[in-house]
Protein backbone atom coordinates (compact mmCIF):
# COMPACT_ATOMS: atom_id res chain seq x y z
CA UNK A 1 0.00 0.00 0.00
CA UNK A 2 1.09 3.33 -0.67
CA UNK A 3 1.90 5.37 2.60
CA UNK A 4 -0.58 8.56 2.41
CA UNK A 5 0.82 11.77 3.81
CA UNK A 6 -1.26 14.17 5.55
CA UNK A 7 -0.96 18.05 4.29
CA UNK A 8 0.40 19.03 7.11
CA UNK A 9 3.45 17.07 7.27
CA UNK A 10 4.43 17.49 3.75
CA UNK A 11 7.43 19.47 2.46
CA UNK A 12 7.62 22.90 1.34
CA UNK A 13 9.72 21.85 -1.57
CA UNK A 14 8.93 18.42 -2.81
CA UNK A 15 5.61 18.45 -1.64
CA UNK A 16 5.37 14.39 -2.00
CA UNK A 17 7.10 13.11 1.34
CA UNK A 18 7.71 14.09 4.94
CA UNK A 19 11.15 16.57 5.53
CA UNK A 20 13.55 15.79 8.23
CA UNK A 21 13.27 19.40 8.84
CA UNK A 22 10.69 20.73 10.70
CA UNK A 23 11.27 23.86 10.07
CA UNK A 24 10.94 24.04 6.07
CA UNK A 25 7.30 22.29 6.92
CA UNK A 26 4.11 24.37 5.25
CA UNK A 27 0.76 23.95 6.23
CA UNK A 28 -0.77 23.21 3.08
CA UNK A 29 -4.71 23.20 2.15
CA UNK A 30 -5.89 20.29 -0.10
CA UNK A 31 -6.69 21.51 -3.87
CA UNK A 32 -10.32 22.45 -3.93
CA UNK A 33 -12.39 21.03 -6.99
CA UNK A 34 -13.09 22.97 -9.93
CA UNK A 35 -16.21 25.06 -9.81
CA UNK A 36 -18.99 24.07 -12.93
CA UNK A 37 -18.59 26.90 -15.26
CA UNK A 38 -22.12 28.62 -15.58
CA UNK A 39 -24.56 25.55 -14.53
CA UNK A 40 -28.09 25.47 -16.14
CA UNK A 41 -29.48 28.17 -14.33
CA UNK A 42 -26.62 30.55 -14.23
CA UNK A 43 -26.77 30.49 -18.28
CA UNK A 44 -30.51 31.36 -17.90
CA UNK A 45 -30.07 34.03 -15.42
CA UNK A 46 -27.30 35.37 -17.56
CA UNK A 47 -29.26 35.28 -20.81
CA UNK A 48 -32.48 36.82 -19.20
CA UNK A 49 -30.05 39.49 -17.88
CA UNK A 50 -28.21 40.41 -21.62
CA UNK A 51 -31.23 39.93 -23.29
CA UNK A 52 -32.60 42.64 -20.75
CA UNK A 53 -29.71 45.08 -21.56
CA UNK A 54 -30.53 44.94 -25.54
CA UNK A 55 -34.33 45.67 -24.34
CA UNK A 56 -33.24 48.72 -22.32
CA UNK A 57 -30.60 49.94 -24.84
CA UNK A 58 -33.67 49.60 -27.79
CA UNK A 59 -35.70 51.90 -25.77
CA UNK A 60 -33.15 54.45 -24.93
CA UNK A 61 -32.45 54.86 -28.51
CA UNK A 62 -36.07 54.98 -29.30
CA UNK A 63 -37.15 57.00 -26.59
CA UNK A 64 -33.96 59.44 -28.10
CA UNK A 65 -35.39 59.43 -31.41
CA UNK A 66 -38.82 60.29 -30.78
CA UNK A 67 -38.14 62.98 -28.41
CA UNK A 68 -35.88 64.58 -31.19
CA UNK A 69 -38.65 64.13 -33.40
CA UNK A 70 -40.87 65.88 -32.01
CA UNK A 71 -39.35 68.64 -30.24
CA UNK A 72 -36.87 69.20 -32.83
CA UNK A 73 -38.90 69.61 -36.04
CA UNK A 74 -36.50 71.30 -37.57
CA UNK A 75 -33.60 68.65 -38.18
CA UNK A 76 -36.44 66.74 -39.98
CA UNK A 77 -37.59 67.11 -43.54
CA UNK A 78 -40.85 64.35 -43.67
CA UNK A 79 -43.02 65.70 -45.66
CA UNK A 80 -46.14 64.19 -44.76
CA UNK A 81 -46.91 65.59 -41.37
CA UNK A 82 -47.07 68.73 -41.56
CA UNK A 83 -50.42 70.50 -39.96
CA UNK A 84 -50.94 73.30 -41.49
CA UNK A 85 -52.76 73.19 -45.08
CA UNK A 86 -53.30 75.68 -48.15
CA UNK A 87 -56.60 77.29 -47.48
CA UNK A 88 -56.52 76.96 -43.88
CA UNK A 89 -56.40 79.83 -41.25
CA UNK A 90 -53.18 81.29 -40.99
CA UNK A 91 -51.48 81.10 -37.40
CA UNK A 92 -51.43 84.13 -35.43
CA UNK A 93 -48.10 84.48 -32.93
CA UNK A 94 -46.31 87.04 -31.01
CA UNK A 95 -42.48 86.89 -30.38
CA UNK A 96 -39.77 89.13 -29.52
CA UNK A 97 -37.13 89.79 -32.19
CA UNK A 98 -33.28 90.08 -31.55
CA UNK A 99 -33.78 93.92 -31.37
CA UNK A 100 -35.93 93.24 -28.26
CA UNK A 101 -38.46 94.79 -30.23
CA UNK A 102 -42.11 92.80 -29.93
CA UNK A 103 -43.74 91.35 -33.02
CA UNK A 104 -47.55 90.27 -33.29
CA UNK A 105 -49.08 88.97 -36.24
CA UNK A 106 -53.03 89.07 -36.15
CA UNK A 107 -55.64 88.45 -38.67
CA UNK A 108 -57.61 91.66 -39.84
CA UNK A 109 -54.18 93.31 -40.96
CA UNK A 110 -54.73 92.83 -44.99
CA UNK A 111 -51.63 92.29 -45.20
CA UNK A 112 -49.82 89.20 -46.90
CA UNK A 113 -47.73 87.57 -44.76
CA UNK A 114 -44.67 85.63 -46.06
CA UNK A 115 -43.10 83.35 -42.66
CA UNK A 116 -39.44 82.08 -43.86
CA UNK A 117 -38.54 79.18 -41.47
CA UNK A 118 -34.42 78.92 -41.16
CA UNK A 119 -31.76 76.89 -39.10
CA UNK A 120 -28.83 78.71 -37.90
CA UNK A 121 -25.52 77.55 -39.87
CA UNK A 122 -27.59 75.31 -42.46
CA UNK A 123 -26.75 76.27 -45.64
CA UNK A 124 -29.92 75.36 -47.41
CA UNK A 125 -31.22 78.42 -45.00
CA UNK A 126 -28.36 80.59 -46.61
CA UNK A 127 -29.44 80.13 -49.72
CA UNK A 128 -33.25 80.77 -49.00
CA UNK A 129 -32.31 84.04 -47.69
CA UNK A 130 -30.16 85.33 -50.74
CA UNK A 131 -33.68 84.04 -52.82
CA UNK A 132 -35.96 85.72 -50.60
CA UNK A 133 -33.65 89.18 -50.44
CA UNK A 134 -33.77 89.10 -54.04
CA UNK A 135 -37.45 88.48 -54.56
CA UNK A 136 -38.30 91.66 -52.11
CA UNK A 137 -35.88 93.79 -53.30
CA UNK A 138 -37.55 93.41 -56.75
CA UNK A 139 -40.98 94.26 -54.72
CA UNK A 140 -39.18 97.78 -53.27
CA UNK A 141 -42.49 99.37 -54.53
CA UNK A 142 -44.48 96.82 -52.85
CA UNK A 143 -42.62 97.12 -49.64
CA UNK A 144 -45.41 98.46 -47.23
CA UNK A 145 -48.10 95.75 -48.40
CA UNK A 146 -46.57 92.47 -47.42
CA UNK A 147 -44.53 91.51 -44.25
CA UNK A 148 -41.50 89.33 -44.40
CA UNK A 149 -40.49 87.55 -41.22
CA UNK A 150 -37.45 85.12 -40.73
CA UNK A 151 -38.28 82.74 -37.96
CA UNK A 152 -34.92 80.84 -37.05
CA UNK A 153 -34.39 77.86 -35.29
CA UNK A 154 -32.13 78.94 -32.26
CA UNK A 155 -29.99 76.88 -30.45
CA UNK A 156 -31.74 76.29 -27.23
CA UNK A 157 -30.25 77.27 -23.52
CA UNK A 158 -28.68 79.92 -25.71
CA UNK A 159 -29.04 83.46 -24.08
CA UNK A 160 -30.99 85.73 -26.70
CA UNK A 161 -29.61 88.45 -28.58
CA UNK A 162 -30.34 91.84 -27.88
CA UNK A 163 -28.25 94.11 -30.14
CA UNK A 164 -25.52 93.27 -32.49
CA UNK A 165 -23.25 93.98 -29.81
CA UNK A 166 -24.37 91.85 -26.84
CA UNK A 167 -21.85 90.02 -25.38
CA UNK A 168 -24.04 87.79 -24.10
CA UNK A 169 -25.24 86.23 -26.94
CA UNK A 170 -22.15 84.30 -29.12
CA UNK A 171 -24.73 83.56 -31.89
CA UNK A 172 -25.91 87.17 -32.22
CA UNK A 173 -23.07 88.40 -34.44
CA UNK A 174 -23.89 85.63 -37.23
CA UNK A 175 -27.78 86.54 -37.09
CA UNK A 176 -27.70 89.73 -37.70
CA UNK A 177 -24.76 89.80 -40.15
CA UNK A 178 -26.60 87.41 -42.02
CA UNK A 179 -30.22 88.00 -41.71
CA UNK A 180 -30.99 91.33 -39.64
CA UNK A 181 -28.68 93.74 -41.93
CA UNK A 182 -30.96 92.68 -44.75
CA UNK A 183 -33.85 94.06 -43.77
CA UNK A 184 -36.01 91.47 -42.50
CA UNK A 185 -37.77 91.07 -38.54
CA UNK A 186 -35.99 87.99 -37.04
CA UNK A 187 -37.57 85.87 -34.21
CA UNK A 188 -35.06 83.69 -32.69
CA UNK A 189 -37.50 80.55 -31.84
CA UNK A 190 -35.73 78.83 -29.06
CA UNK A 191 -38.80 76.38 -27.95
CA UNK A 192 -40.10 75.91 -31.39
CA UNK A 193 -43.47 77.87 -30.37
CA UNK A 194 -43.65 79.20 -33.50
CA UNK A 195 -42.80 76.33 -35.30
CA UNK A 196 -44.87 74.11 -33.34
CA UNK A 197 -48.37 76.35 -34.29
CA UNK A 198 -47.60 75.74 -38.17
CA UNK A 199 -46.13 72.39 -37.97
CA UNK A 200 -42.73 73.21 -39.82
CA UNK A 201 -40.71 69.96 -40.40
CA UNK A 202 -38.45 71.20 -42.73
CA UNK A 203 -35.42 73.55 -43.22
CA UNK A 204 -35.81 75.74 -45.00
CA UNK A 205 -39.82 76.74 -45.23
CA UNK A 206 -41.55 79.15 -46.55
CA UNK A 207 -45.47 80.17 -45.72
CA UNK A 208 -47.29 82.55 -47.47
CA UNK A 209 -50.63 84.08 -46.21
CA UNK A 210 -52.66 86.57 -48.73
CA UNK A 211 -54.75 89.19 -47.44
CA UNK A 212 -57.59 87.41 -45.95
CA UNK A 213 -55.22 85.91 -43.62
CA UNK A 214 -55.40 82.18 -45.40
CA UNK A 215 -52.57 80.27 -46.12
CA UNK A 216 -51.73 81.08 -49.52
CA UNK A 217 -48.85 78.70 -50.34
CA UNK A 218 -46.43 76.41 -48.25
CA UNK A 219 -42.99 75.36 -49.81
CA UNK A 220 -41.08 73.37 -47.91
CA UNK A 221 -37.18 72.66 -48.92
CA UNK A 222 -34.67 74.17 -50.81
CA UNK A 223 -34.81 73.00 -54.44
CA UNK A 224 -34.10 74.33 -58.25
CA UNK A 225 -37.59 76.08 -58.26
CA UNK A 226 -37.06 77.44 -55.03
CA UNK A 227 -37.02 81.21 -56.09
CA UNK A 228 -39.28 81.12 -59.05
CA UNK A 229 -41.93 79.40 -57.12
CA UNK A 230 -41.89 81.20 -53.98
CA UNK A 231 -41.89 84.47 -55.83
CA UNK A 232 -45.04 83.55 -57.93
CA UNK A 233 -46.60 82.47 -55.30
CA UNK A 234 -45.90 86.27 -53.51
CA UNK A 235 -46.83 87.81 -56.63
CA UNK A 236 -50.53 86.18 -56.51
CA UNK A 237 -50.70 87.17 -52.92
CA UNK A 238 -50.36 90.62 -53.48
CA UNK A 239 -52.89 89.96 -56.89
CA UNK A 240 -49.73 90.62 -59.39
CA UNK A 241 -49.86 87.54 -60.66
CA UNK A 242 -53.06 84.64 -61.57
CA UNK A 243 -52.63 81.30 -59.66
CA UNK A 244 -52.22 79.95 -63.57
CA UNK A 245 -49.40 81.59 -63.86
CA UNK A 246 -48.06 81.07 -60.48
CA UNK A 247 -48.79 77.17 -60.89
CA UNK A 248 -46.70 77.49 -63.88
CA UNK A 249 -43.44 78.48 -61.74
CA UNK A 250 -42.82 75.01 -60.53
CA UNK A 251 -43.46 73.56 -63.95
CA UNK A 252 -39.90 71.77 -65.36
CA UNK A 253 -39.89 73.20 -69.20
CA UNK A 254 -37.44 71.32 -71.53
CA UNK A 255 -36.26 72.07 -74.72
CA UNK A 256 -35.41 69.82 -77.04
CA UNK A 257 -32.04 71.36 -78.55
CA UNK A 258 -31.08 69.16 -82.22
CA UNK A 259 -30.30 71.66 -84.20
CA UNK A 260 -27.41 71.34 -86.34
CA UNK A 261 -25.41 73.67 -84.16
CA UNK A 262 -26.36 72.44 -80.98
CA UNK A 263 -25.50 69.02 -81.91
CA UNK A 264 -21.84 70.43 -83.31
CA UNK A 265 -21.35 71.99 -80.02
CA UNK A 266 -21.89 69.01 -78.31
CA UNK A 267 -19.29 67.53 -80.16
CA UNK A 268 -16.89 70.58 -79.85
CA UNK A 269 -17.92 70.54 -75.94
CA UNK A 270 -16.35 66.44 -75.59
CA UNK A 271 -13.24 67.57 -78.22
CA UNK A 272 -12.38 69.89 -75.91
CA UNK A 273 -12.87 67.77 -72.57
CA UNK A 274 -11.03 65.02 -74.48
CA UNK A 275 -8.02 67.61 -75.08
CA UNK A 276 -7.20 68.05 -71.66
CA UNK A 277 -7.14 64.47 -70.92
CA UNK A 278 -4.92 64.08 -73.04
CA UNK A 279 -6.68 62.39 -76.00
CA UNK A 280 -5.86 64.26 -78.98
CA UNK A 281 -6.66 61.63 -81.64
CA UNK A 282 -10.10 61.14 -79.95
CA UNK A 283 -10.38 64.86 -80.16
CA UNK A 284 -9.78 65.36 -83.84
CA UNK A 285 -12.47 62.60 -84.03
CA UNK A 286 -15.01 64.98 -82.61
CA UNK A 287 -14.52 67.96 -84.08
CA UNK A 288 -14.63 66.04 -87.66
CA UNK A 289 -17.69 64.80 -86.52
CA UNK A 290 -18.92 69.06 -86.21
CA UNK A 291 -17.17 69.60 -88.99
CA UNK A 292 -19.33 67.28 -91.16
CA UNK A 293 -21.97 68.88 -89.67
CA UNK A 294 -21.45 71.99 -90.54
CA UNK A 295 -18.22 72.28 -93.59
CA UNK A 296 -18.99 75.59 -94.26
CA UNK A 297 -18.33 77.01 -90.22
CA UNK A 298 -15.02 78.75 -89.74
CA UNK A 299 -14.36 78.56 -86.14
CA UNK A 300 -14.53 74.58 -86.52
CA UNK A 301 -12.34 74.66 -89.50
CA UNK A 302 -10.08 76.72 -87.27
CA UNK A 303 -10.23 74.22 -84.17
CA UNK A 304 -9.65 71.37 -86.50
CA UNK A 305 -6.18 72.64 -88.02
CA UNK A 306 -5.30 73.54 -84.83
CA UNK A 307 -5.53 69.95 -83.52
CA UNK A 308 -3.39 69.03 -86.74
CA UNK A 309 -0.93 71.03 -86.25
CA UNK A 310 -0.10 70.25 -82.97
CA UNK A 311 -0.49 66.70 -83.98
CA UNK A 312 2.32 67.49 -86.97
CA UNK A 313 -0.23 66.46 -89.48
CA UNK A 314 0.46 69.49 -91.58
CA UNK A 315 -1.04 68.08 -95.16
CA UNK A 316 -4.52 67.99 -92.84
CA UNK A 317 -4.11 70.96 -91.69
CA UNK A 318 -3.57 72.93 -94.81
CA UNK A 319 -6.44 71.08 -96.82
CA UNK A 320 -8.77 71.69 -93.48
CA UNK A 321 -8.74 75.51 -93.53
CA UNK A 322 -8.08 75.98 -96.96
CA UNK A 323 -11.90 75.17 -97.46
CA UNK A 324 -13.01 77.58 -95.88
CA UNK A 325 -12.89 81.77 -95.30
CA UNK A 326 -13.17 84.04 -92.64
CA UNK A 327 -16.30 86.18 -91.98
CA UNK A 328 -13.65 88.82 -90.03
CA UNK A 329 -10.05 90.16 -89.65
CA UNK A 330 -9.83 87.66 -86.94
CA UNK A 331 -11.09 84.85 -88.27
CA UNK A 332 -9.00 85.55 -91.56
CA UNK A 333 -5.89 86.39 -88.95
CA UNK A 334 -6.60 82.56 -87.16
CA UNK A 335 -6.49 81.26 -90.29
CA UNK A 336 -3.64 82.75 -92.08
CA UNK A 337 -2.15 81.65 -88.50
CA UNK A 338 -2.66 78.43 -89.08
CA UNK A 339 -1.73 77.78 -92.52
CA UNK A 340 1.61 79.48 -91.91
CA UNK A 341 1.78 76.92 -88.87
CA UNK A 342 1.10 73.87 -91.25
CA UNK A 343 3.08 75.15 -94.14
CA UNK A 344 6.29 75.53 -91.63
CA UNK A 345 5.50 72.07 -90.44
CA UNK A 346 5.76 71.14 -93.81
CA UNK A 347 9.19 72.68 -94.53
CA UNK A 348 7.64 75.20 -96.71
CA UNK A 349 9.59 78.60 -95.20
CA UNK A 350 8.66 80.80 -97.45
CA UNK A 351 4.59 80.24 -97.78
CA UNK A 352 4.87 80.08 -93.95
CA UNK A 353 6.73 83.47 -93.62
CA UNK A 354 4.18 85.46 -96.07
CA UNK A 355 0.57 83.37 -94.06
CA UNK A 356 2.18 84.83 -91.04
CA UNK A 357 2.93 88.16 -91.60
CA UNK A 358 -0.61 88.47 -93.16
CA UNK A 359 -2.25 86.99 -89.76
CA UNK A 360 0.59 89.78 -87.70
CA UNK A 361 -1.20 92.26 -90.60
CA UNK A 362 -4.54 91.61 -89.55
CA UNK A 363 -4.38 91.01 -85.50
CA UNK A 364 -0.90 92.23 -84.46
CA UNK A 365 -1.74 91.05 -81.01
CA UNK A 366 -1.38 87.38 -82.26
CA UNK A 367 1.30 85.77 -80.00
CA UNK A 368 1.56 82.63 -81.77
CA UNK A 369 1.62 83.99 -84.83
CA UNK A 370 5.07 85.74 -83.72
CA UNK A 371 6.05 82.63 -82.52
CA UNK A 372 5.67 80.74 -85.36
CA UNK A 373 7.38 83.47 -87.62
CA UNK A 374 10.47 83.30 -84.99
CA UNK A 375 10.62 79.77 -85.58
CA UNK A 376 10.42 80.41 -89.21
CA UNK A 377 13.32 82.90 -89.01
CA UNK A 378 15.36 80.53 -86.68
CA UNK A 379 14.89 77.45 -89.46
CA UNK A 380 16.27 80.01 -91.87
CA UNK A 381 19.67 81.22 -90.20
CA UNK A 382 18.35 84.85 -89.77
CA UNK A 383 18.71 85.03 -86.34
CA UNK A 384 18.56 88.71 -85.58
CA UNK A 385 14.68 88.70 -87.07
CA UNK A 386 13.72 85.30 -84.81
CA UNK A 387 14.91 87.10 -81.47
CA UNK A 388 12.46 90.13 -82.74
CA UNK A 389 9.77 87.77 -83.36
CA UNK A 390 10.06 85.93 -80.08
CA UNK A 391 10.90 89.01 -77.90
CA UNK A 392 7.39 90.31 -79.35
CA UNK A 393 5.79 86.89 -78.68
CA UNK A 394 6.75 86.80 -75.21
CA UNK A 395 6.19 90.91 -74.87
CA UNK A 396 2.83 90.16 -75.92
CA UNK A 397 2.30 87.35 -73.12
CA UNK A 398 3.47 89.15 -70.49
CA UNK A 399 1.56 92.24 -71.21
CA UNK A 400 -1.46 89.87 -71.27
CA UNK A 401 -0.99 88.67 -67.87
Amino acid sequence: MTETIPWTTRCRGCLRKPCPNPSRMKVQNPPTPAKVKNPPMQQKITKKRNRMKRTCKYLCCLTAIVGVRFFAPGRFAVGGDRRIHIGADMPQFAAVDVTGQKFEYAHGGGKPLMAVFLSVGHQKSDRAVADVKKIVAGLADKADAFQTVLVIEYPGGSPLPRGPTDPNSPASAKLFDKYTRKGFTVLPDTEYKIWGKFGVIATPTVVISDTADKVLWVEAGHGYNFAPVVQSRLYQALGLEEASQAEQAGQVKTVANDTVSARAKRHLHMAELLKKKGRAKSAIREIEKARQLDPNSAPIALELGWMYCQTGDAAAAIKVVGKVKGANRLEKSKLALVTGWAHRLSGDLDTAQKHLLEAIQNNPRLDRAYFELGRVYHEKKDFENAAKAYFKALSGIYDDK
